[in-house]
Order: structure tokens, then sequence, then C-alpha cells
């Protein structure tokens, strides 16, 4: 069975969302890198997930909402949400706190949070990528994804579809080809919420730069 879907077709969205609605894992195109996704709800493929990295279980996963209003559960500063409003969708994931609550709402499954000493609050990884294919999937369904990228842990991560490892693409249920080629940017910029000024630190540096956060952060 062909698992390669060329972005451009018109049968790729459907197919995508089949694969995700029945605890498939898929390779998507992103702006940043491919990315390696499944329903953020199903913990059998959010344990799929974890197999093909070959990735230890404490060692979560991130989400992509479908809404930029998932943001507002985070527990984040002033200056943070104004990083948020200024870059979200876009190259930049963020790590805070959300209610245990919010988590149960949104029906997300382990493998995707770390609970904290406050056993009502858990940290999180957040990003919603600036991307057509995305917008579209957000635009037709309500899935929340766990994300990570498209590698064995440790190894490099895929920026095309030629550097993506054969063996992945033989465990998981879709891929699709990107129309571009190459993705634009290399892996996200990743900011953590702090409670000291100027309430975040980037524990991974990427496409948007200390300087740009810093001057979205003080534009209150």
């Amino acid at each position: 069975m062909n698992k390669i879907y060329q972005e451009k077709d018109p049968n790729t969205l459907n197919k995508v969302i089949e694969v995700l609605q029945n605890d498939g894992v898929a390779i998507l195109p992103t702006e940043t890198i491919y990315g390696l996704v499944c329903n953020a709800s199903s913990p059998m493929a959010v344990k799929k997930m974890f197999d093909i990295k070959q990735r230890p279980r404490n060692k979560v996963f991130s989400v992509f909402p479908y809404n930029k209003s998932f943001f507002v559960h985070l527990d984040v500063m002033p200056q943070l949400q104004k990083i948020i409003d200024t870059f979200v969708p876009g190259p930049i994931t963020v790590v805070a706190d959300m209610a245990m609550s919010a988590i149960s709402h949104f029906n997300i499954a382990e493998g995707c949070y770390i609970e904290n000493e406050d056993s009502a609050l858990v940290s999180i990884g957040v990003r919603m990528p600036n991307y057509p294919l995305y917008q579209k999937l957000n635009s037709t369904t309500n899935l929340i994804l766990a994300a990570t990228s498209v590698n064995i842990s440790q190894q490099k991560e895929p920026q095309n579809i030629q550097e993506i490892s054969e063996d992945i693409m033989q465990m998981v249920d879709i891929v699709v080809k990107g129309e571009k080629g190459s993705c634009q940017y290399g892996a996200s910029t990743i900011i953590k919420s702090t409670n000291r000024v100027p309430f975040f630190e980037i524990t991974r540096s990427g496409p948007i730069q200390l300087e740009s956060l810093q001057k979205a952060a003080l534009s209150l």
C-alpha cells in the first residue's frame, strides 16, 4: 500500500484525518522540520510514537492545538502572553504550566505532559505551526496532535523527506511529502515560562531570536 502522499493531492487531507482519527501515526511537513504526529487523545497512538522514536517515556511530546485559544489555558505572565500573541502561529514552542483540569477537559494522553509536584498543575509544550496543511486540518477537525521530530532520539532532525529514516517511514501509517521540498526553518525556538523577569528563558535556540522575543515581551 502506498503510504506517501503529495501535499497538493486533494485526497491527502482526508487520508491524514482518517489516519489520525484511527490511532495512526503520520509524518507531516511543517514550516520548521518534518513532524511525527498523532492524535494526542489516543494513548495507543502516543505509545506508538514513543516506540518509533525509541524515546524514554519521561521525555514527553509537545502538542499542536487546533485553535490559538488553547494558549489561554497556559499559566504565563503578561510578558510571555505578548510573545504568544506576536509569534503564534509560528516557529516557537512554549513550555508552561497548565491546570490538570484543562488536560482532562481536552483529553490529552499521558506522554504529552509532565506532572509537577503540585498535582493540580502539569508542564506542557505547545506549538501551533504556521503551515497550510495544518491550517486546513485545524479548520476541518478539532484534533489536538502529539508532535515531535521525525528521527530516532539524538539523531538529526529532518528538513526534507530524503533525510527521513526508511525504517521510520515503514513504521508510520502515512507520509505527506511537502510541496516545497524542504522545510523553511530548522527546529522551532523553545521558550519556557519562568517567574523571574523577563518571565521566560530560551531552552533551544531557533528561528525567533532573543532580541525579537524581548521586544515583543516589552510591548505591553
